[in-house]
């Protein structure tokens, strides 16, 4: 496969849809958002596939609402499971390749240490149930296809984590963020090159792509800081049981990825998660108007002891369809870094 080759992107709107479409850019790219086909619905995808013919279909989409989909159950089953059905369906119609983007969530988080392809998915609640289905459900169909996990992704696109923090730090708060949550951040563009890299290789199977390496939320929050320039002192510690309330739904202690399958292709590994964090400040930087600094607090708000915020957002969006758009947030320089291309 390569240039003058269509694709299919389903999941489009999304943080890594976003990409991907940037990363097919020379390829004759449909995007997908979940306006345009609602993969639940088997004619829907059949005549969407056949009207567009991809030589490739990439899936981004899902409902990656955690905690909704613990009372939307069958909204959830039907978007990540049956949904991955029916493309399969659709791929084996049209002879089309297939990438199909899961989750860390379909782990437990109890093995104390990276999970690699080869481990027992053991799913905690109905979004990480849902997500493995999807795997299942494409393997079965589909046998040739790419089975991507990935987990933790930033990128310029709200909503996702890392533009909750620094939109945040414009603030003087507190910011309480989990650290008893381990995952590997990934940075959307990242993760869309090597998809990009594997849908052309021919060589099918289960791969985990994601940033090399694994932190706590709340040492990504205090390296989102840093690197752009605030005080990473801001970031206090909370517990995962702290949470439970606002956030209800079951999370993985560790769900950090190793990326075994394709470190053993002999890829080079993807950048590291802190790669991942200035290269999204650095972008960030590039598409905002530089703006004055903010003053230095007075001697009276300096004293005043800050309000604090607890900063919880589901970390792994792939089609940006659960939350409304947000502006992105003013972005301050990374730290000791020029902000001109890599």
């Amino acid at each position: 496969m390569g240039y003058g080759m269509r694709v299919a992107i389903v999941g489009a709107t999304g943080q890594l849809g976003h990409s991907l479409c940037s990363a097919f850019a020379d390829w004759d790219v449909t995007p997908l958002g979940s306006a345009d086909c609602d993969v639940a619905d088997y004619e829907t995808v059949m005549s969407t596939m056949y009207a567009c013919g991809p030589d490739l279909i990439v899936n981004a989409g899902a409902m990656t609402a955690v905690d909704a989909c613990e009372s939307e159950i069958d909204r959830a089953f039907a978007v990540n499971a049956i949904g991955p059905r029916n493309l399969a369906l659709a791929a084996n119609a049209l002879g089309a390749d297939l990438v199909h983007v899961s989750s860390d969530y379909v782990f437990e988080g109890t093995a104390g240490r990276p999970y690699d392809e080869w481990d027992e998915p053991w799913p905690l609640g109905v979004y990480g149930r849902s997500k493995l289905g999807g795997e299942r459900e494409v393997q079965t169909i589909r046998p040739a296809s790419y089975v991507v996990r990935t987990a933790v992704l930033i990128s310029t696109q709200a909503p996702n984590f890392a533009l909750s923090i620094l939109r945040a730090a414009d603030g003087d708060s507190k910011l309480q963020v989990v650290s008893d949550q381990v995952g590997s951040p990934t940075y959307a563009p990242h993760a869309a090159a090597a998809i990009r890299r594997l849908a052309v290789s021919g060589r099918y199977g289960l791969y985990h792509v994601a940033g090399t390496g694994s932190c706590s939320r709340a040492d990504l929050a205090r390296e989102l800081l840093g690197a752009a320039g605030h005080d990473a002192s801001r970031v206090e510690d909370v517990t995962t049981e702290l949470m439970v309330a606002a956030y209800p739904a079951p999370r993985p202690a560790n769900s950090a990825l190793d990326c075994r399958a394709w470190r053993l292709h002999g890829w080079e590994p993807l950048p590291t998660w802190q790669e991942g964090v200035r290269d999204l400040l650095a972008d960030l930087a590039r598409q905002q108007p530089v703006t004055p600094e903010q003053p230095l607090p007075n001697a009276d708000t300096a004293r005043a002891e800050p309000p604090r915020v607890r900063v919880s957002e589901d970390l792994d969006v792939t089609d940006g369809s659960d939350a409304p758009d947000a502006p992105p947030p003013r972005a301050a320089s990374p730290a000791g870094r020029e902000q001109e291309p890599r």
